[in-house]
């Protein structure tokens, strides 16, 4: 069945072409948009969808699937300079978005360091058992209202309780998420996940103005950023300073 909120044309660029980069890939072909698949393996678990691979920012058409080979940050980055994706869909190992920001303040000639010491004080805002798991070295905070280990069930409206563990859910997840981040930051940016059929997309326009705000800001600040869907998210935590 066509997804109703991916339109036909749309770009929709994946960073990741492993399991979900290939989910995404059969998504965007279904719905006909311009899906760009992006993965430093050519033989990456997309690259059965894929029609054509690219060896730059080539025009697709409508309901081709491409394969850029290469570093997604970097590749992503040159993709916003010019026409904006309707959905960047984050599906590389850890936080994209997150790694995202961070390259793209580093390249701005800013330090930052993750982590920072900002995790306890983040923590102090959440129920404890929403939290999966909590790295302080890294900055790293992972939350659901599931137990680790535990699968979503397909075609989850991750509305008002958990069909799988029965759990309330009186708040989204993002929701919770901001709350905490707003009482131990400077700046915060949780990006809400829209969920397609087990893959979740972030709107490009959002990443995009996201980024020129933060290359505006004057550091030194403390920030998270997270991604977050009603009922799981991951934070990245950092410190920004001047050289």
């Amino acid at each position: 069945m066509k997804h109703t909120i991916i339109k036909e044309g749309e770009l929709l660029v994946c960073l990741g072409g492993g399991y979900f980069g290939a989910k995404a890939a059969k998504l965007g072909k279904e719905c006909k948009a311009k899906t760009m698949i992006i993965d430093t393996n050519p033989y990456c678990a997309a690259r059965e969808i894929v029609d054509v691979v690219l060896t730059g920012q080539e025009t697709i058409e409508a309901g081709q699937v491409s394969l850029i080979v290469g570093d997604a940050m970097e590749i992503l980055f040159s993709i916003l300079e010019g026409e904006v994706p309707q959905w960047i869909i984050p599906a590389v190992p850890g936080h994209s978005l997150g790694k995202l920001v961070k390259s793209w303040l580093t390249a701005k000639g800013l330090k930052v360091a993750s982590g920072g010491g900002l995790l306890t004080e983040v923590l102090a805002g959440l129920p404890h058992r929403l939290v999966l798991s909590a790295d302080e070295k890294s900055g790293i905070l992972v939350t659901s209202y599931m137990a680790e280990g535990m699968k979503c069930e397909a075609g989850c409206s991750q509305l008002g309780i958990c069909p799988v563990t029965k759990r309330k859910k009186p708040a989204p997840m993002y929701e919770l998420l901001e709350f905490s981040a707003a009482e131990a930051v400077d700046r915060y940016k949780i990006f809400v996940s829209r969920q397609f059929d087990g893959v979740g997309g972030v709107p490009g326009a959002v990443v995009k103005k996201t980024l020129k705000y933060l290359a505006s800001l004057t550091p030194p600040y403390s920030l998270a950023i997270g991604t977050s869907c009603r009922c799981h998210s991951i934070l990245s935590l950092f410190k920004v300073e001047g050289n």
